[in-house]
């Protein structure tokens, strides 16, 4: 359990604590650091209040299976979910501000946030924007913001109303 009051989860907080199944994070929680949930045995994570996810916050995560964010999230980072092996479902409540993703200023990285995980549903029920690096890079040769490498032939996508464009790639 985070403690109410906690507004960041840092780098690798829980790292290779692999008999951790559950965190109940905190309503305060607005940010998640690279890796934080790494090596645990969490399938499951509710990030309903998380307002920014910092590139590679959830990856290596074996075990985790579905993420849900809130409607305040507005920064998702590059290869955010990277090599989740069980991530099937990621949802993003419904929102009228947009959702960036993609390279952040200080990225390294050039590929998209669900690089190497094997979706089977996503649930965007609002507005995307490629953050301006991630647009100016993106082309056939690297990840687009969907991208998984992985066959996505069996993936739903679930848009919903409120998406007016799909960027290239």
């Amino acid at each position: 359990v985070v403690a109410e009051g906690v507004t960041a989860i840092g780098d690798y907080a829980f790292y290779n604590l692999a008999k951790v199944t559950t965190i109940d994070v905190a309503k305060t929680v607005v940010s998640v650091g690279v890796q934080f949930i790494r090596g645990t045995a969490i399938t499951e994570i509710d990030l309903s209040n998380v307002v920014t996810v910092a590139a590679n916050a959830l990856g290596r995560a074996d075990s985790l299976a579905s993420v849900t964010f809130g409607s305040g999230i507005t920064s998702i980072g590059d290869d955010a979910f990277y090599n989740c092996g069980k991530l099937s479902k990621v949802t993003f409540m419904s929102s009228a501000n947009p959702l960036t993703m993609g390279y952040q200023p200080s990225s390294t990285d050039d590929v998209g946030a669900f690089y190497q995980s094997p979706l089977t549903e996503i649930i965007v029920n609002r507005s995307l924007v490629l953050s301006e690096a991630y647009a100016d890079a993106c082309d056939s040769s690297n990840e687009g913001i969907f991208s998984t490498e992985h066959n996505m032939q069996n993936t739903t996508i679930s848009l919903g109303g409120q998406v007016g464009k799909i960027p290239e790639f």
